[in-house]
């Protein structure tokens, strides 16, 4: 672009009088032209870092994070997941970055222009947006559920459900927090095998799973935006976890970060990709207190001091006429052992038995030595616990839920984009035509959703979550370092971003690419293989309701194990939790679904 001295010599007349008067009058049009230009580049810059940073703390820093990290020990997650952001995460980020503002298209077409023949690489990033997309549309169908229920004056989570008919699992929650209860058996009507239940769909689930899709497709065509153990590090398992988090919870394969940085402006990337990376951080680690300090509160309410609240919350209300007489518990109740107190109540007549356990308090009859509960579910329970809390709860559930469907349709049409804008600038018939694009990808999302909708679908859900998504990432993300690092050859990108931003990146990112990313994606590859293909014979978790606890169960095709094996036959070990994800590595075949 020419200087403005330039352009106001040529344009300013020849004549003595008026020269220097129209000189300065055509300069300042064009300083305020300028001026004007920058501050609308500025702000579009802006929206994009902050569009960028909205995506990378989205759902997976709300319920991700949080669970992974209670279940990998807490500081070990936290200090190896800050180690591997530091050493790779941050790394790749700025490589993403710098690819879509050097090349300044979509994640389809910079792979094709870079290496022919890796363009695949573009493809196969759709692909996993798609899966991403399926399995995150479930968490927003979950926030609604959680809405819908919030605007009850009394919220339904906080008390053991008052039901007409005989059922076992009523008594049942009583051995376990209400929070926790209302989850598995209201929100997802949970199954207890991840083969039961996947041929009937929870209808709840089912007509949120079609409203959520049903605003993505109105915003796509109205163009709306809306304590550590050094033996822990031996765990691969550990590894392959805060590895995998890295990659899913920056963006890293999809195509998105790629796509954000064709469309910005400016050069300073590296403080870019540190500011997303330093607010997912803290973000994660602000949630995550939190639902650890409720985890330790269910802990601590647990057994006799849960006995001790519910004697004295129904000795009240048969004081207040709530409750009869002949529902008083007997006077030495205090001094027997927890389960006496159930036991109690299972001997007392069904016109007294309900309300006791309706109204008793929100917490656990039976001593919690081990985990409340794990798996993607956490946030939802413990947040609602915390929500329960404040005064006016109903109102604070309705802004916080409500938040987080907003922030999951957020996040899940900066995937869709990613799935959208590439194929519409590869495919005529789609740029012809956008809407009909639109509604394939939102019909075809509802469908392929329909199946995390069914009573097991929160077991296949972990499985995507843990195995199947984070192992597609890790193989993108390294074909797409191997493409530029090695086969492109990261010096001379260098040389090519010289020329285009006229400064020299910064070498120590160059090593990094070649020497340390790589290798380290490799390693995670390598891990996660070795975790699905391990000899030992493989088990998951599933929720028993009678029991209102996790009890293992068997894989579908692990040696020595019988289909459908009943739970009651297997040791309910606590002490080195299993996880239902990467745990069934064949049940997807067996499910339809590999």
């Amino acid at each position: 672009m020419e200087s403005l001295e330039e352009i106001s010599e040529e344009e300013a007349p020849k004549g003595p009088r008026t020269s220097s008067f129209l000189s300065g009058k055509l300069t300042a049009k064009e300083i305020l032209a300028t001026k004007t230009q920058n501050y609308f580049a500025e702000t579009k810059r802006t929206e994009d870092i902050l569009m960028q940073v909205a995506f990378s703390i989205g759902l997976g820093s709300i319920w991700r994070f949080p669970y992974l990290c209670q279940r990998n020990g807490g500081g070990s997650f936290i200090l190896m997941y800050f180690l591997m952001l530091l050493s790779f995460g941050i790394p790749l980020l700025y490589m993403e970055m710098i690819m879509g503002h050097w090349l300044r298209v979509d994640n389809i077409r910079v792979w094709k222009q870079l290496v022919p023949w890796l363009g695949g690489i573009g493809y196969a990033s759709i692909l996993v947006c798609i899966l991403m997309s399926l399995y995150n549309s479930v968490i927003i169908t979950w926030s609604l559920s959680y809405l819908a229920n919030s605007f009850d004056n009394s919220l339904p989570w906080n008390h053991c459900p008052l039901v007409k008919t005989t059922n076992v699992t009523d008594l049942s929650c009583l051995r376990t927090v209400s929070h926790q209860y209302f989850w598995y058996h209201t929100t997802l009507s949970a199954s207890g095998h991840i083969e039961e239940g996947v041929d009937a769909l929870v209808l709840h689930l089912t007509l949120g799973i079609f409203a959520a899709w049903f605003l993505l497709f109105l915003t796509m065509i109205t163009g709306l935006k809306i304590s550590m153990q050094l033996s822990s590090w031996a765990s691969l398992d550990l590894w392959r976890q805060a590895g995998g988090h890295v990659v899913y919870s920056l963006g890293l394969g999809p195509g998105t970060t790629i796509n954000f940085s064709s469309k910005a402006g400016g050069n300073s990337y590296i403080q870019v990709a540190s500011l997303v990376a330093l607010v997912n951080l803290v973000t994660s680690l602000l949630l995550t207190s939190i639902i650890f300090i409720v985890l330790e509160f269910w802990a601590t309410t647990s057994g006799h001091t849960c006995v001790e609240k519910s004697v004295s919350k129904l000795i009240s209300l048969i004081k207040k006429g709530v409750l009869p007489q002949d529902a008083k518990p007997p006077e030495d109740i205090l001094l027997l052992p927890a389960l006496d107190y159930l036991d109690w109540i299972s001997n007392l007549p069904q016109h007294l038995q309900y309300p006791v356990i309706h109204f008793s308090p929100s917490c656990s009859i039976v001593t919690q030595k081990d985990k409340f509960m794990e798996g993607p579910g956490l946030a939802f329970a413990a947040f609602s616990q915390a929500i329960s809390l404040f005064p006016g709860a109903s109102l604070w559930a309705i802004l916080f839920f409500l938040a987080l469907v907003i922030m999951g349709l957020s996040t899940l049409m900066s995937i869709l984009e990613g799935i959208v804008c590439p194929l519409q600038t590869s495919f005529s018939l789609f740029r012809r035509y956008p809407k009909l694009l639109s509604v394939l990808v939102c019909l075809g999302g509802f469908l392929g959703s329909l199946v995390f909708t069914s009573h097991a679908g929160s077991y296949i859900m972990s499985l995507f979550d843990d195995c199947l998504v984070p192992l597609t990432l890790i193989v993108i993300v390294a074909f797409q370092n191997v493409a530029l690092a090695w086969i492109y050859g990261a010096r001379r990108f260098r040389e090519e971003m010289f020329s285009k931003l006229d400064r020299l990146l910064w070498s120590f990112f160059t090593f990094l690419w070649r020497y340390v990313t790589l290798p380290g994606l490799l390693a995670l590859f390598t891990i996660c293989l070795m975790q699905l293909h391990r000899r030992v014979p493989s088990y998951y978790t599933a929720w028993n309701s009678s029991m209102c606890k996790w009890l293992l169960q068997p894989d579908l095709k692990s040696p020595g194990k019988g289909r459908g094996r009943s739970s009651q036959a297997l040791p309910c070990v606590y002490d080195s939790p299993l996880r239902p994800s990467c745990l069934l590595p064949c049940s997807l075949g067996t499910l339809g679904l590999g």
